[in-house]
């Protein structure tokens, strides 16, 4: 008889084990700022909808759109336990789904760590993250180029580029940047031929060399996939910007 009621308490406490980490007794809100009282109870990642318990026992589902996602995240992050596994996992996914993709990473190395056999089922759940973010960033960038905004495009590019290589639309992203340095040096060397033309036999013609040189190294440390080799290139190219 005791074993049968430790067993029973064994399925119960891994029942709550996985419904808990997403239980919150604080407020969540909507998205026009109505608070509501109760539990988040469960987050399904394919259909986007998170279920709700209120304090009166009203069973809810919330669509990403009906709710203030950040309040909604902010609440069961502090909750969850890192090493509960499923419950990270579950978060990670809410977080990702919400465009929180650095969250999202953390927490999926939580699950991770928590719980080894979900490893195959986070690189899934990842490599959706990274597909959506590189989507993400491209669009961003895109934007701003519409915009003629070129210092937040770049800012996007060079992301989409460093963070996310292996992506297709980091391909696309390099050569935006090559495209906007390239411009830049025909732009840089219009002026100087136009403004300086008498002198670019003499002074100006070793500063030209420096700039290019600068611009090529500037580009291919935006571009380049190794920390190291962006670091020696970004140095490299300080240095001719200062004559050297």
């Amino acid at each position: 008889m005791n074993s049968i009621r430790i067993a029973t308490l064994a399925r119960l406490a891994l029942f709550l084990a996985l419904v808990a980490p997403l239980a919150s007794a604080d407020n969540i809100k909507t998205k026009d700022g109505t608070p509501l009282k109760g539990r988040c109870t469960a987050y399904d990642a394919g259909k986007k909808l998170l279920s709700f318990r209120t304090d009166d026992g009203e069973e809810l589902q919330f669509t990403l759109d009906q709710l203030d996602q950040r309040s909604v995240y902010a609440v069961n992050a502090s909750l969850i336990a890192k090493d509960n596994g499923k419950g990270q996992l579950q978060l990670a996914n809410f977080a990702r789904d919400i465009g929180l993709y650095a969250h999202a990473g953390r927490r999926y190395g939580y699950a991770e760590k928590a719980d080894p056999s979900l490893k195959a089922e986070v690189e899934r759940e990842r490599a959706i993250g990274r597909k959506s973010a590189a989507e993400y960033c491209m669009k961003n960038a895109q934007a701003a180029i519409a915009k003629k905004d070129i210092a937040d495009a770049e800012h996007w590019l060079t992301l989409l580029v460093q963070k996310l290589p292996n992506e297709p639309q980091a391909a696309e992203a390099s050569a935006l940047l090559e495209q906007h340095y390239l411009k830049e040096r025909a732009s840089r060397d219009d002026e100087l031929e136009r403004d300086h033309d008498e002198l670019l036999e003499n002074d100006l013609k070793r500063g030209k060399q420096l700039y290019d040189r600068m611009i090529e190294r500037t580009r291919d440390g935006l571009t380049a996939k190794s920390s190291g080799r962006s670091t020696n290139l970004w140095n490299g190219a300080i240095d001719d910007g200062k004559g050297r």
